[in-house]
């Protein structure tokens, strides 16, 4: 009977152990626009470890293990890694009359973005030759608490949202894009990754990307010219321009649970191994930050 034991014992030690899986929550509720790239990182990393689930959820509120936040820094000692950066760009329809404007064609400056966007001050407005004739078009702008977009576009430009013109928009960046595509007349601004086509690498069909002043020297060159057009080339000349003018804001995960071990190895994959991706995405490394806080 002894023997019949220790071999029942020596044979249940020689079956290989099965790894149980570990399901985790990440909300994307404040960032909806992020859930493609961070699906995709979700996916090569199950390569490296398939015994993680990471469930993507987006009901603002939903419980879960972290989150992306894509404007205010969580509260001291709450662990959060900035994973990726990303771009906002000025737009319009692809009809909009403004765009037969010469100015227009040339680019965006500083200055000429300032002129579609900013509400002048009245003093700025009795300064104006009664002639001149305001650009033919509607700004849309995202709204709200968390309206971090336009917090961002608003401090490219140099002022406030409050000053920024035009017709409100509630919701997320992508109800702005909407607006934009189905009103001839709409100009306004939006995230990389949502105005090209991931594929095509082109803007989306029905959106003009205005070409901007990246460097800041005050004018557009060809190559800013060229890189409104190509996804490709426009997240490759922002990488290498030291100082940029155009929007950028950072992507963090926040960790809410603290004993989620296995997903903070997730965190820190992305933010070092995961960066591979971010031009793919339209998006910009995070580029040898100090990306991991605690």
């Amino acid at each position: 009977m002894k023997k019949v034991i220790f071999n029942l014992a020596t044979m249940l030690l020689a079956l290989p152990l099965t790894a149980t899986a570990e399901h985790f929550r990440i909300n994307v509720s404040d960032a909806h626009f992020t859930m493609p790239i961070i699906e995709k990182w979700i996916e090569e990393y199950r390569q490296i470890d398939p015994t993680l689930e990471i469930e993507i959820v987006s009901q603002r509120g939903a419980a879960a293990d972290a989150l992306v936040s894509i404007g205010e820094l969580p509260a001291v000692g709450q662990p959060h890694t900035s994973v990726a950066r990303y771009l906002i760009l000025p737009i319009a329809n692809a009809q909009g009359e403004i765009l037969h404007d010469k100015k227009v064609q040339k680019g965006l400056t500083s200055r000429l973005a300032k002129e579609i966007f900013i509400e002048k001050e009245l003093d700025e407005l009795l300064d104006e030759e009664s002639s001149a004739q305001p650009l033919p078009a509607t700004v849309y702008t995202l709204t709200g608490s968390r309206a971090t977009t336009t917090q961002l576009f608003a401090e490219s430009l140099s002022t406030t949202p409050s000053r920024m013109k035009g017709k409100k928009v509630l919701g997320r960046e992508e109800n702005v894009l909407t607006a934009v595509k189905t009103r001839q007349d709409a100009v306004s601004f939006n995230v990389a990754n949502l105005i090209y086509d991931l594929q095509s690498r082109k803007p989306v069909d029905g959106l003009y990307v205005f070409a901007v002043d990246l460097d800041n020297n005050g004018k557009i060159s060809d190559d800013e010219r060229q890189a409104a057009r190509n996804l490709d080339l426009l997240t490759a000349l922002v990488e290498n321009t030291p100082s940029t003018a155009v929007a950028t804001g950072d992507v963090n995960i926040v960790l809410s649970n603290p004993g989620a071990g296995k997903l903070n190895d997730f965190i820190n994959w992305v933010a070092r191994d995961g960066q591979h991706y971010a031009a793919e995405y339209g998006y910009l490394k995070v580029q040898g930050r100090l990306t991991a806080q605690k």
